[in-house]
C-alpha cells in the first residue's frame, strides 16, 4: 500500500524575521503571528537563510529586517530576489526597551527587529541600487584621497618644524606652498643625518603617489561624467551658481533618484541645510552664554 503523507503549508501565514547582521554570523529570530518560532544563527549567508525559511515555513508570506551598516544593501538584493519581502532600518529608529539596553545581545537585537516589524513599527530607508552604490564609492574615494594628500602634506610639514627646518619665505606666498619649485626644495633639503633625509624621501614619495592617485581619480570621474546616466542631469545642475563638475557628481550620486523626496524640505534636511531642534536649542543656550556658535550642522533627525 501507498503510504500517505502529510506535507506542512504555511499558506496565507506571514512569517517575520529579524536579522542582525555581523561579519562572520548572523543571529536570526523567527516570528509567526502570534509566537516565537525559532532562534538561531547562522552562516551570513542569503541563500541559506531562505533555504531554511522554504524548507520549514513552506509557502509562508516571508518578511525580514535589518539594520544598515557596514555590509551595505547587497544582502538587501539577494533577499529581495529570492522573493523575500526585506527592509534595511536605520538602527536610531528601532524602538528599544530599557531592559533590551542592559541585556544587549546579537540575539536580543534580532528579536527586537523581529518583533517591531510585525509590530509595523519600522520604516525602510531608501536603498540604491548596486550599480548607484559603485559609482558612488568611486566619488567618495577620490574625496578620501583628497582628504590625505592634505594630511600628507600637513606629515612633511611636521616632520620640518620637528627638524628645525624652516620653510622660504618664497614658498610661504599664496599659490606658492607645493609647487613644483617647492616639492624639489624638498628634495634637496639639507639634514644632519641620513636617516632624516630617507624620512623625508619617503614622506615626499607617499605625497607624490597621492597626488597621482587623485589624478587617476579625476581623469575616471570625468568619463564617468560623460555617460548617459549622468550626462544631461550634471549639465542641468553645473547651471545652479556654485556647482561645478565634481560638486554636480557628488550630488547626484548622493541623491541617486531626487523623486524620492516629496519636498524641497525634505530635501534640504537630508543634506543638513535644516537644523534639527537640539541644535537650534544648543544655539540659542550659546548666545544666552554669550559663546561662540562654532557648532557644525549636521544632517536633520
Amino acid at each position: 500500500m501507498r503510504g500517505q503523507r502529510n506535507e506542512i503549508s504555511f499558506r496565507g501565514q506571514k512569517i517575520y524575521i529579524g536579522i542582525d547582521v555581523h561579519l562572520k554570523s548572523w543571529s536570526v529570530t523567527v516570528l509567526s503571528e502570534t509566537s516565537v518560532l525559532k532562534k538561531f544563527s547562522q552562516n551570513p549567508d542569503p541563500e541559506a537563510l531562505y533555504g531554511f525559511l522554504k524548507k520549514s515555513y513552506p509557502e509562508a508570506e516571508y518578511h525580514s529586517v535589518y539594520e544598515a551598516g557596514f555590509c551595505g544593501f547587497w544582502i538587501h538584493e539577494r533577499l529581495t530576489a529570492l522573493g523575500i519581502d526585506n527592509i534595511v532600518v536605520n538602527p536610531g529608529d528601532v524602538p528599544t526597551k530599557s531592559s533590551e539596553k542592559l541585556r544587549k545581545s546579537d540575539a536580543v537585537d534580532s528579536s527586537k527587529l523581529a518583533r517591531s516589524l510585525r509590530a509595523n513599527e519600522l520604516k525602510g530607508i531608501y536603498t540604491p541600487d548596486s550599480a548607484s552604490l559603485e559609482m558612488r564609492s568611486l566619488i567618495r574615494l577620490k574625496n578620501s584621497i583628497t582628504k590625505d594628500t592634505t594630511r600628507q602634506k600637513n606629515r612633511i610639514k611636521s616632520q620640518l618644524r620637528y627638524l628645525g627646518i624652516g620653510i622660504p619665505q618664497e614658498f610661504l606666498e599664496p599659490f606658492s606652498n607645493w609647487s613644483k619649485r617647492f616639492v624639489a626644495w624638498l628634495k634637496e633639503v639639507e639634514t644632519l643625518t641620513p636617516s632624516g633625509r630617507q624620512a623625508l624621501d619617503i614622506q615626499i614619495r607617499h605625497l607624490e603617489e597621492l597626488r597621482r592617485q587623485k589624478l587617476e581619480m579625476t581623469r575616471a570621474l570625468r568619463t564617468l561624467a560623460k555617460t548617459d546616466r549622468f550626462r544631461e542631469p550634471l549639465r542641468l545642475i553645473m547651471t545652479v551658481p556654485g556647482f561645478g563638475q565634481a560638486t554636480g557628481m557628488a550630488f547626484l550620486s548622493e541623491i541617486c533618484d531626487i523623486a524620492r523626496f516629496r519636498n524641497a524640505e525634505q530635501l534640504a534636511a537630508y543634506i543638513g541645510m535644516i537644523p534639527c531642534n537640539l541644535q537650534i536649542f544648543l544655539c540659542l543656550f550659546l548666545e544666552k552664554l554669550n559663546m561662540p556658535q562654532n557648532t557644525p550642522v549636521t544632517k536633520a533627525s
